[in-house]
């Protein structure tokens, strides 16, 4: 053990560490060991063996980098590992479809929209290609199908990554701040109470430069996603102008919605109107 564990030990015994740990889940829902450490003045060695003790007695469940409280009512459903684009492009596929025909309603002529990445918002690509009008996207799928339909088409500088893949980086996220959106749809891998999230925390300084530089910012998700977190915090609630989806929120994310002032509009409607479309090969 060197000097410097020594010494923080000694501002906290184990017993007190654990404390502070499970006080912080009961309060947060989540937490993780960059912030137990800093909170605790220890090394993060020290957190995640605190973590695997606490974890052997069932009073947390360990994440990526963190921990949940599973029983807690207020736990949220916790992922970091995020499915292939083939199996998102196949999961919830009838609601994505939906969610993207009542987005591009939201579209008016001529408008500059910014389109991040993920399945829906390449559902939406494929619904508005014939639409006059700007897309900026740092998604190379949905740039390239869009510009085969002669669309106007720009991509910022950056470096590719992902499996989708996507532009990201430094030099991304200044392009798209030189320039100002219309409206921004955005993907999320899930909605909490405290906000939108996604898996990568550099696709999400990317959707957080595109939520700065646009009018509305309109999320599209279904509802698989409800009540889950990951990774990074895409954005605050009342940052977001409107949520597409194919079900009512549950009450406790409706409440938070509501409050915050984001539109909610439900695809659900749509989704039989659609069926014909998708069998077909839409």
């Amino acid at each position: 053990m060197n000097r410097e564990h020594y010494m923080t030990s000694k501002k906290f015994h184990a017993s007190q560490r654990r404390d502070m740990i499970l006080s912080s889940l009961e309060e947060e829902g989540l937490v993780t060991v960059p912030m137990i450490a800093k909170l605790c003045d220890t090394s993060e060695m020290t957190i995640r063996r605190d973590f695997d003790f606490l974890e052997g007695l069932g009073l947390l469940a360990r994440t990526h980098g963190g921990a949940i409280l599973p029983n807690s009512p207020s736990a949220k459903k916790f992922d970091t590992i995020e499915p292939s684009l083939d199996r998102r492009n196949v999961l919830n596929q009838r609601a994505k479809f939906a969610i993207a025909a009542l987005a591009a309603q939201q579209i008016g002529p001529n408008q500059t929209i910014a389109l991040d990445v993920g399945s829906t918002v390449f559902a939406l690509a494929d619904r508005i290609k014939e639409m006059p009008i700007r897309v900026f996207s740092t998604s190379l799928p949905i740039a390239r199908h869009l510009g085969q339909s002669g669309a106007k088409v720009y991509v910022p500088g950056g470096e590719v990554q992902g499996s989708e893949p996507s532009i990201v980086g430094v030099k991304a996220v200044e392009d798209l701040r030189r320039f100002h959106f219309d409206i921004s749809f955005l993907g999320v891998s899930g909605l909490a109470e405290d906000g939108f999230y996604d898996y990568s925390i550099e696709e999400t300084e990317i959707k957080a430069a595109m939520v700065s530089q646009s009018k509305r910012n309109i999320v599209l998700m279904d509802s698989s996603k409800f009540g889950r977190v990951s990774v990074a915090r895409v954005s605050e609630l009342t940052n977001i102008s409107m949520l597409i989806t194919e079900k009512i929120p549950p009450e406790p994310l409706l409440e938070s919605l509501e409050a915050a002032g984001v539109e909610i509009l439900i695809a659900s409607s749509v989704v039989t109107k659609m069926r014909k479309e998708i069998y077909n090969g839409f």
